[in-house]
């Protein structure tokens, strides 16, 4: 049975668990096995980082650093286009489809970002000015990882460069065990923005096979049987696919935002499921109990 802990924060009325004898299964193998046995890999927008802020405004993902609508009003216009454009195939499609809907979505975001023409210390000024905020508990739990020796990977189908620079203004540094895997910018020689690489990660083709084989956190992931997976999207259940993980050895933990109507859609996607809170406090109660 499970620390009573970690009992009483499922038990909330706000967390929902499709499968609970399966789900306590996996938690105890986690907890049994230990930190040395664990890889976390958590989307960021939205999961590490909060939907909304204390008064309920819309907290911004990392591509919206570049559609503030009053220091980048063109821009914000255009984004807002994009989505207009592209939204519906999201929630509304499926299969190859909504995947070249993404696909477009995300090259006409980039390619807007690179006419715009921006440099990196003028990227960093707009990181610092966004009100992108870490979810209650989410700087704890990196630190605690970071501590502990337990590799996070960071796999974003945002922009890797806002996180790193966000990380770094917020934490004083990027964590040595923490692993950005996501869409980077590419720079000339006057260090402007010049490009985006690929191949180009979306919020539907985030799974193993994007890791590049170079990636350091490859051998740490080949050396850890368990996984405790955090996104808020119904893509981001997916992102251990490809990297020959035991099912029993993974534990999603979905964080559902907003359309509280796709909540069937996310209990049969993801072990834990809990409906709009903005804290880590589940994920940081099972890293504490790990040995």
């Amino acid at each position: 049975s499970l620390p009573s802990e970690l009992q009483i924060l499922l038990d909330q009325s706000h967390v929902h668990i499709r499968d609970r004898p399966g789900t306590v299964a996996r938690l105890v193998r986690l907890i049994e096995d230990g930190a040395s046995n664990l890889t976390i890999i958590s989307d960021f927008d939205h999961t590490l980082s909060r939907s909304h802020d204390d008064e309920g405004k819309r907290c911004p993902v990392t591509h919206e650093v570049f559609g503030h609508p009053e220091r980048l009003p063109e821009l914000s216009k255009k984004f807002a286009q994009f989505e207009q454009k592209y939204g519906h195939f999201e929630h509304h499609t499926e299969g190859q489809e909504r995947m070249e809907a993404m696909e477009a979505w995300w090259m006409e975001s980039n390619e807007a970002i690179v006419e715009r023409g921006f440099d990196r210390s003028e990227l960093a000024e707009l990181v610092a000015a966004t009100n992108i905020q870490l979810r209650n508990g989410a700087e704890e739990l990196l630190l605690q990882l970071n501590q502990r020796e337990m590799p996070i990977l960071i796999f974003s189908a945002g922009i890797g460069d806002v996180i790193s620079i966000f990380l770094d203004q917020f934490l004083g540094g990027i964590p040595r065990n923490t692993h950005i895997v996501s869409n980077r910018m590419a720079y000339d020689e006057q260090d402007r923005i010049c490009g985006f690489s690929d191949p180009l990660i979306h919020c539907f083709n985030k799974s193993g096979a994007m890791i590049e084989q170079s990636s350091p956190i490859l051998p740490l992931l080949a050396a850890r049987p368990n996984v405790l997976l955090l996104g808020d999207a119904l893509g981001d259940a997916r992102m251990v696919e490809g990297l020959s993980k035991e099912e029993e050895g993974t534990l999603r933990v979905g964080f559902l935002n907003k359309k509280p109507d796709m909540l069937s859609h996310f209990t049969s996607a993801f072990d834990i499921v809990i409906v709009d809170d903005q804290t880590m406090e589940i994920p940081v109660e099972i890293v504490k109990m790990l040995a």
